[in-house]
């Protein structure tokens, strides 16, 4: 592959990606960054294999059907989904499998950028996370209690920084794409090395000016009541919860 066409190649990359995130935001979707970007990918290699053919769509999703798409967008597991729609967890997988069949696809990303794509996902983030929106700008941060502790949504923020990644990108590849590869180098040295290394301090350093070129230092700000409401719902997580055992043997 000669250097234009890689260049050109680069370019679609970028422009898909560019053009996914642009689309989960506009539909104020959840979609993780990391999803993002192997969508992207996926999309980019299907587009190269001259084997690939757009799937047709055999028809209409249920109520339902949509129903466990919108839980795959915003992150619920099989059981979770199962619980709000008050059907079995058996039920909701096959649900999925049906809505996998008549989108063409075969994992649940793949199926909500389909749904995207198709407009069949309307989902409002603020409503899917209904009381656990606690910052609402400059970047939009959700929290959300885990059994283990607490879950901190930061995706809109990382869409930030994939978008000044993209920026970066377009304005000299090369160049970018040359740093990343020294400061991968250097953090290879670094863990054989040690973190007292040189090869650990200069890592540091080039990361760090990664990070004030391309995500504001990594640092989300929170303003007035945000930080009030932030720590409230941490508060209120980190409250002491009862285990299964402890509910089942109040309730007796």
């Amino acid at each position: 592959m000669n250097r234009e066409l890689r260049k050109a190649m680069a370019g679609l990359r970028r422009h898909i990606r560019a053009v996914l995130l642009e689309q989960a935001d506009k539909r104020d979707l959840p979609l993780t960054s990391r999803n993002v970007d192997d969508l992207a990918d996926d999309l980019f290699e299907s587009i190269q294999s001259p084997k690939v053919t757009v799937p047709s769509v055999a028809g209409p999703l249920t109520h339902v059907q949509r129903e466990v798409l919108h839980g795959c967008a915003i992150g619920e597991t099989s059981a979770e989904t199962a619980r709000r729609l008050c059907v079995s967890e058996t039920t909701v997988t096959s649900h999925k499998r049906k809505v996998y069949a008549r989108l063409g696809v075969h994992t649940a990303p793949e199926a909500v950028a389909m749904g995207i794509g198709l407009g069949l996902l309307r989902v409002d983030k603020r409503a899917a996370f209904a009381g656990q929106l606690v910052v609402d700008g400059p970047f939009r941060v959700s929290v959300s209690a885990t059994p283990a502790g607490a879950a901190l949504d930061v995706s809109h923020y990382l869409t930030s920084v994939l978008l000044n990644l993209a920026a970066a990108a377009e304005e000299d590849g090369e160049g970018l794409l040359a740093e990343l590869v020294e400061v991968a180098e250097l953090a290879r040295s670094a863990q054989a090395q040690g973190r007292d290394s040189h090869a650990a301090h200069e890592r540091d350093e080039r990361a760090a000016a990664l990070l004030a070129e391309v995500a504001d230092d990594g640092v989300i700000p929170v303003y007035g009541p945000q930080v009030g409401r932030l720590a409230d719902r941490l508060r209120e997580i980190a409250a002491p919860r009862p285990v299964p055992s402890q509910r089942e043997a109040g309730a007796a």
